[in-house]
């Protein structure tokens, strides 16, 4: 029976061999209605005895596990490997990966028949969507850039004309000897002439004082902010109060420029198909993430519930578990970086899943239902090789969320260093976070061993950009 409930062609969640040596005869995975559904249980099902916690860590977790899974039956064809593969202990491994050329196929667990059709499976319903769509996107990405572009010259023109105003009414009291009002409009005026310089704001020749004035008024955009082509942008940005404050004062008019100038870099950065492929890919793997932390997040409280949550801190394999979780949640940190990062892309695509609603989703997860709590319990060092430590990994999680759009831009557009394929970000911006290579690009490791074992053992399709 097809299970509808969950993305179609996942692996699912964390494969019980991460625990065992053994083999299983069915995927356990758990979709998003199963776990609501588990979650509203105050009673989970018995399987547990009280004395819980003397059991071995492989037959307890396995139990943990085997409560959480789906009772719909699952595609029979996805099965794990002859070798036990391991998702968790593949997002940990730091050689997984050969960093001067591809994947090696014999160092991959990841063997099964599911390797062959998951990346078009994955795909292929939503390219011909896009095939569709994109016949009358292209000419309305046109249309966004072009809105842009006036915008941007427009708001240049306003800070301008506010620039005049300033000028002429230091002339007026000087006139009039309010030699205070002088010196603090001199004050405001080499301010601004500062800031529009850096912006490249400043015309190369003076305009005089006499000629005529500049226009100031911006009705036209809010004609355009009306219409239904461009209420994602209006919603998004708020550009009509934008536009009426940017009238009002020199300061909004140069943020209004600053705005049209970060969105126009963005925009013009590829075809919207090429645009497309890259929201398509950041929202399967978030998707692959979000359904890794709702498991882990099932097991980690039936563990509280059974009141065997320390046999999982204290052993090896739950450890790593834990500690998998958390690389796993940095993904979800990484790829919305890259969504806020390129959102004019998002807004845009016809994604028909919302990648800030999957973000969300992955963070309540994370902070809500105890996995963030369960890895600050774990203590270094640990028994296993692991590049780094759980305070590392911590850290690199929160400086990576709490990025803002201008110190992303800041690392990406002015800095001549490699950037990750999949997420656009350097290696600056994600400490802690290996870079390798594969397939003649670079990628960030976790991502890229995340990718080969739960979408496609080949590279993502995604267009060569110029960044920076």
């Amino acid at each position: 029976m097809e299970n509808e409930g969950r993305p179609a062609n996942h692996m699912g969640a964390l494969p019980m061999t991460l625990f065992s040596t053994g083999e299983l005869g069915t995927d356990d995975s758990l979709n998003l209605q199963d776990f609501w559904a588990f979650k509203a249980n105050p009673n989970p099902r018995n399987g547990i005895a009280r004395q819980a916690s003397n059991m071995p860590i492989n037959d307890l977790i396995s139990t943990l596990y085997n409560q959480s899974k789906p009772s719909t039956s699952v595609d029979s064809a996805q099965k794990p490997s002859e070798n036990g593969f391991s998702l968790a202990e593949t997002v940990l491994d730091s050689n997984a990966v050969n960093d001067n050329d591809d994947f090696d196929d014999d160092s991959w667990e990841f063997k099964d028949a599911f390797s062959g059709a998951k990346a078009e499976d994955l795909t292929s319903g939503h390219s011909i969507d896009n095939a569709l769509q994109n016949i009358s996107t292209k000419v309305e990405l046109k249309d966004y850039v072009d809105f842009y572009l006036k915008l941007k010259d427009k708001s240049c023109s306003v800070a301008l004309c506010h620039l005049d105003s300033l000028k002429k009414d230091k002339t007026a009291a000087a006139l009039f000897g309010e030699d205070v009002r002088v010196e603090a409009l001199d004050k405001e005026i080499k301010e601004a002439c500062k800031e529009l310089s850096q912006e490249n704001m400043l015309p190369k020749e003076v305009y005089p004082e006499n000629g005529p004035p500049r226009e100031i008024c911006l009705d036209g955009f809010l004609e355009d902010l009306c219409g239904p082509k461009f209420q994602v942008l209006e919603s998004e940005y708020h550009l009509s109060r934008r536009l009426s404050l940017a009238e009002k004062d020199l300061k909004s008019a140069v943020e209004l420029f600053k705005h049209a100038t970060s969105v126009l870099k963005i925009l013009m950065m590829g075809s919207i198909e090429e645009q497309s492929t890259y929201v398509s890919t950041w929202s399967q793997m978030i998707s692959v993430c979000a359904q890794e932390l709702k498991h882990g997040a099932s097991i980690w409280k039936q563990s509280l519930q059974k009141n065997v949550y320390s046999q999982i801190l204290l052993e090896l394999r739950g450890q790593k578990f834990i500690l998998a979780l958390g690389e796993i949640y940095r993904v979800v940190e990484v790829l919305g970086a890259s969504a806020r990062l390129f959102k004019p892309w998002v807004l845009l695509s016809s994604e028909k899943v919302d990648i800030f609603d999957l973000l969300e989703e992955c963070s309540t997860v994370w902070s809500s239902l105890g996995l963030e709590d369960a890895l600050h319990c774990l203590c270094d060092p640990f028994g296993f090789e692991y590049d780094g430590t759980v305070h590392a990994l911590l850290a690199s999680i929160k400086y990576v969320h709490d990025l803002d759009v201008v110190s992303l831009q800041n690392h990406v557009f002015t800095q001549q260093k490699p950037t990750c394929q999949m997420s656009l970000l350097t290696p600056e911006m994600v400490p802690g976070m290996k870079m390798v290579v594969w397939n003649g690009n670079h990628y960030f490791l976790t991502l890229s061993n995340l990718w080969a074992n739960r979408i496609s053992s080949d590279p993502p399709k995604l267009p060569g950009l110029q960044i920076g």
